[in-house]
Order: structure tokens, then sequence, then C-alpha cells
């Protein structure tokens, strides 16, 4: 249930009111009793008070005129929400058996990460900044990168910026350097993958198949039996 707040009449010739102030804010919880707003008129200085617990939905911003009789804003009662909330839903699936306590079985091992590319979007630096400019990019399209690693570094008029890797994986640039962007824009994506810090590759191996040692603790191989002699 709701309860409307609207603009009260405050003389015959009277047909609007300017919503001067709210001294609530959107989603607030509010008491009974609470002044909400200030309404101005050409005569009269108007506070609202909330006649109702709950929480307060605002509809109507500072600064706008509003007629005499406009809903501004909504109260809703939240204690019938949290009551049904809290009642237990009636299922008709049949009882289950009991599951087995989990907490005692071993450990499984985690899934392999994936997912979709995490974007990379040029950060706000300001109120009055409303572009980047790509300077330069610290990895190429299509390398691994880790989280964390510093991937490009963007310059506006007021400051020089460096974003890094949100997540290990592949990087796929969208936008070239020297490039002009509108702040939020997306400029590359990261694809979920290997960490981009791996370690270096296995030993090579003979084309036998056994690794090259090198060293004296390396085994030797014992040399073969000398040839029959022939007889005269």
């Amino acid at each position: 249930m709701s309860h409307d707040v609207t603009v009260p009449a405050s003389g015959e010739s009277v047909t609007s009111a300017n919503v001067a102030r709210w001294h609530k804010s959107h989603g607030d919880a509010v008491s009974k009793g609470d002044v909400l707003v200030t309404l101005e008129t050409d005569k009269v200085s108007n506070e609202l008070e909330a006649d109702a617990d709950g929480t307060l939905e605002i509809l109507v911003n500072e600064g706008e005129e509003v007629d005499i009789g406009t809903v501004i804003a909504r109260i809703s009662d939240d204690a019938g929400k949290t009551q049904e909330k809290n009642e237990p839903e009636p299922s008709d699936q049949p009882d289950q058996p009991d599951q087995p306590d989990q907490s005692d079985q071993p450990d499984q091992p985690a899934p392999p990460a994936t997912g979709d590319a995490i974007d990379l979007v040029v950060p706000p630096s300001g109120e009055s900044v409303t572009s980047a400019n790509i300077s330069k990019w610290h990895r190429k399209d299509g390398d691994t990168v880790a989280k964390g690693e510093i991937l490009v570094t963007l310059e506006t008029d007021k400051v020089s910026n460096e974003l890094e890797s949100p997540a290990a994986g592949t990087l796929e640039i969208l936008v070239a350097e020297g490039e002009e962007v509108a702040i939020g824009s997306v400029i590359a994506k990261v694809a979920p993958g290997a960490s981009g810090n791996d370690p270096g590759a296995a030993p090579k191996e003979e084309p036998n198949g056994t690794p090259t040692s090198v060293g004296p603790d390396a085994p030797k191989e014992p040399a073969p039996p000398p040839p029959p002699q022939k007889t005269q």
C-alpha cells in the first residue's frame, strides 16, 4: 500500500506551487510526521509532512513548478511486503529425500573460469571532462594479459590515466591509439582465460622422448660388448 504526497491548495487565486526543497532523498525511510518537502507559492511557503511510515519515492525534482493537487511523491508501506517475504511459500512438490551432508564430502576441484568478456571502459576524470585520448596501448591485440597489468594510457585536458586489466585473459582492442573517445566508452575487452604470467615452457626433449640432461650427475650408458674373436 502507498500514500500519495500531493500539493495542497493555498488560496483561491493560487493554481501552482514550486518544489523548493526536498528534506529527504529518494528511497529514504521516513516516519509519520517527518518534514518531507518545502513548497513555495506567490503568497506562502508550506512544508509537507509524511502521513505514514514507509519508503519515500520522489516523483518531482526540486525547482519544478507543479499544479495544485499534483502527486509529487509516494510513501510505500514496507510492512506488508516484509510480512509477505517472511511467510513461506506453499510448495506443490513432493517431499524430497534428505540429501547427504556436503560438509563431510571431499572438496571438488573448481571448474575452469569461463564467461563473457569483461569491458574496459574509459573512467570519468572530472565534471568538465567529457572525452579522453588513447595515448598508448602497452599490450597488443590478442595478447594474453594478467589481472592488474597496465593495458593503456589515457590523456585528457587535465590528467593522464593508466588503466589496468580487470581480469586475466586475452586482450581484444576495439579503439586504436590516437583516437578520441567519450567518457564511458568501451575501448577493449578481456576474455577470461590464461593468466598471462604462466611459467615458461617445459624442458625440451630429445627425439626419442628422453629429457636432455647435462652435468656430472647425468647417468652414463654402458659401453657395448667387444665383437667375438675369429679363430684361425
